[in-house]
């Protein structure tokens, strides 16, 4: 197995002191895997930061870590040792000393705490890949026991991660800020276990790390990451919301084969320029480029690093690990890589294009020429927009793109106008059925219609002129009844004061014919006189309320008369016709037209009723016609919203327009002018087809690159770029 680590860690300067700040952790190989971790600093990391003193000393640092890992052998202690030393190493630098010792002072973004992150999962990995390796019989392990032994291992790698942080003493700044994520770190890793002739692989995976597999299928991603593309899903972290999920991916791979586990840091150094990120067909020719020129698999390493010092400062570190299997020598693999690299250019043509085709988005180039050319025909674009072709592009253009908020602003001010008016008068026809089930069709009389509908929408129509109105219905019931027996008890009683009337005149008329009573004919004379003027009073005063409740009483029975027989017929008519004189239709019938509705509704007696209703429909009616009049308002601000579209758009999306044939069918002339006018700028008409090339070019190498991955992922690589 070839091997190759190359690591470039930014520099900066300190007080005349040349200082490591990056925040990769050293990237680790060996027979049983490798791995790469990145420091999440920026806005994730905390720079206020201290560590336990012993961690400045290289020995004591590195024999803490070797005596918590417990190694078996010397020779286990000594690499572990070695590579511990190289990963804390920047501890020892004057300047980053001070700084952990007393972060206090002037240089508190000079670290984040991405580094102790990064550093210490480098730590654990590594160690986790010495065990492997030097485990008996490793290599003559099956494939089943040989996973079970890697699951164990990344089972217990985030508790030994928050072990080992332990161990070094770190302490990060009690900070307010919620988003500060302590001791974050992204991961790419793989263990492998080589057979004859071929190359079992497990790939770990947290954050935007990424690993890749070149063999005879081609270099692609080897397995899905969490980032950068739809943001950051998974890291190493100690923060107060912990966000941790490797994922475990299996591949088997046929010899010759190499595996890569890349830090983030690559996308910049294999960018394009102007911050043009190409696609990974430029990472992969680079590559090859390097391992098909240099003479040594050291000195591939040593160009690698040059150019990721030079190109890749800005993203602190970066880091990448090699493992290659199947090729002898160095110069098996630098064959492999140059038949490569010439496979590359035939099938995507490459020596026929520019140099820069790989570095350069074209897309730009092609509009900003467009935009350019378009203020020649800038008098024509007018004109253009005429065309019903342009002008429904526009109209679809500000209902689907994002950026097109601006221009419908007026729009959506209508439109929740409209909606306002709309629920208003949704809540008029909710009563309407309301007043119609209690006042117009006694649908209690009727066990086989149902009125659940209406029983929910009563409960609902609150706070309107109708509260006293909407149960008149069942209030006339009840007036009735009661009204009849009063007149029932008024009866009673003045039969009882009639035959009170007989009683005592009859009485009378006894005693005074009686001769033995005629000693006493004054006394009774003048009690009877007494008694019937009385009885007489309260007979006239009986009489008189007996009238009027009698008066009252015909009317209301005949207006009863009425009421019933109203019912009646609407209720036939509703059942006849199958419920066509339902509520909902006879509501629909006055809303359709206003002429008719105080006609209509003189079927109730109720005057409040018909009252209530002629304003709630004249209100709908009013409703529908303000409706109508903000209908003729929105299509108004929807022309005008297309027509600013295309005054700021226009530069650019005429050059589609011209290619689309629904556009300018009916005015062929202005079209042909138009593409004159565009057609005498050839550095246009050049970088449109360079641009139509790189596209499929990009889309085809991508397919291929990402066929290892899940559908999630090509769908974010598609919706947001490959970075």
């Amino acid at each position: 197995m070839l091997q190759m680590r190359v690591y470039s860690e930014r520099t900066s300067a300190i007080n005349g002191i040349i200082t490591n700040v990056g925040e990769d952790a050293h990237p680790f190989v060996n027979n049983a895997g490798m791995f790469v971790a990145d420091g999440m600093g920026g806005s994730a990391g905390v720079p206020i930061l201290r560590f336990d003193e012993r961690c400045f000393d290289e020995d004591t640092l590195s024999k803490m870590l070797c005596d918590y890992f417990s190694f078996n052998s010397a020779e286990d202690k000594e690499e572990f040792c070695a590579y511990s030393k190289e990963n804390f190493s920047s501890l020892s630098n004057p300047v980053m000393k001070e700084f952990y010792r007393n972060p206090t002072g002037n240089i508190l973004r000079l670290k984040k705490s991405g580094y102790v992150g990064s550093h210490v999962l480098g730590a654990v990995f590594a160690a986790m890949l010495i065990h492997l390796a030097s485990s008996n019989n490793y290599s003559q392990l099956d494939v089943s026991s040989w996973k079970e032994t890697v699951e164990k291992y990344k089972d217990s790698m985030f508790e030994q991660y928050k072990k080992v942080i332990s161990v070094l003493g770190s302490e990060y700044a009690r900070v307010s800020l919620d988003k500060i994520d302590y001791y974050g770190t992204t991961m790419a890793g793989v263990f492998f276990k080589e057979n004859e002739d071929s190359v079992d692989a497990i790939f770990l995976n947290c954050g935007d790390s990424r690993s890749y597999v070149w063999d005879s299928n081609g270099f692609r991603q080897a397995c899905d990451d969490q980032g950068r593309n739809g943001g950051m899903t998974s890291r190493f972290s100690l923060g107060k919301e912990v966000k941790v999920r490797i994922s475990c991916e299996v591949r088997n791979y046929k010899k010759p084969c190499s595996l890569f586990c890349m830090t983030d840091g690559f996308y910049g150094v294999f960018g394009g320029k102007d911050g043009f990120h190409s696609t990974p067909l430029y990472m992969e020719g680079f590559l090859m480029n390097v391992l098909s020129t240099q003479s040594s698999i050291e000195d591939a390493a040593s160009r690698l690093k040059s150019v990721f010092d030079t190109k890749g400062q800005i993203d602190d570190s970066n880091s990448m690990v090699m493992a290659s299997f199947g090729y002898n020598t160095y110069e098996e693999l630098k064959a492999a890589a140059k038949n490569r690299m010439d496979h590359i250019n035939r099938e995507y043509c490459l020596t026929s294009m520019p140099d820069d085709f790989l570095l350069v988005d074209y897309k730009k180039i092609v509009s900003d020429l467009q935009e350019a050319s378009a203020d020649s025909i800038k008098p024509l674009l007018k004109e253009a927009y005429k065309d019903e072709g342009v002008r429904s592009y526009c109209l679809t253009q500000i209902d689907q793109i994002a950026n097109a908020a601006k221009y419908k602003q007026e729009i959506r001010r209508i439109d929740d106008k409209i909606a306002a008016v709309k629920e208003s008068n949704g809540e008029i026809k909710k009563t309407l059925y309301v007043i119609v089930q209690q006042n117009f069709t006694d649908f209690e009389d009727i066990e086989s219609v149902g009125q659940s509908i209406f029983t929910k929408w009563k409960n609902n129509v609150k706070g309107t002129s109708l509260e006293d109105a909407r149960y008149y219905g069942r209030e006339f019931s009840s007036d009735y009844h009661f009204r009849a027996k009063t007149i029932e008890g008024l009866g009673e009683e003045l039969a009882s004061l009639t035959n009170k009337i007989k009683e005592k005149t009859d009485s009378i008329t006894i005693n005074i014919e009686a001769p033995w009573v005629k000693a006493a004919e004054e006394e009774t004379l003048a009690w009877v006189r007494t008694t019937k003027e009385e009885l007489s009073e309260s007979f006239r005063r009986l009489q008189d309320k007996l009238s009027n409740v009698v008066k009252y009483s015909k009317n209301l029975t005949e207006d009863r008369e009425k009421w019933e027989q109203i019912n009646s017929i609407l209720m036939n008519d509703y059942l006849d016709k199958g419920g066509e004189s339902s509520p909902q239709r006879i509501v629909d019938n006055w809303l359709k037209d206003a002429f008719v509705i105080e006609d209509a509704i003189i079927d109730t007696t109720i005057p409040s009723v018909r009252f209530a209703i002629i304003k709630l429909v004249k209100q709908y009616l009013e409703n529908l016609e303000e409706i109508e009049q903000m209908d003729i308002e929105r299509v108004q601000a929807v022309e005008i919203a297309a027509r600013n579209y295309w005054e700021d758009n226009s530069c650019k999306d005429i050059h589609k327009l011209l290619r689309n044939d629904k556009c300018f069918g009916y005015n062929t002339l202005l079209k042909q002018q138009i593409m004159d006018t565009l057609d005498q700028n050839e550095d246009l008409t050049k970088y449109e087809k360079l641009s139509q090339m790189q596209s499929e070019v990009f889309e085809r190498y991508l397919k291929l690159h990402l066929s290892e991955t899940s559908e999630d992922k090509v769908f974010d690589v598609e919706k947001n770029g490959w970075m």
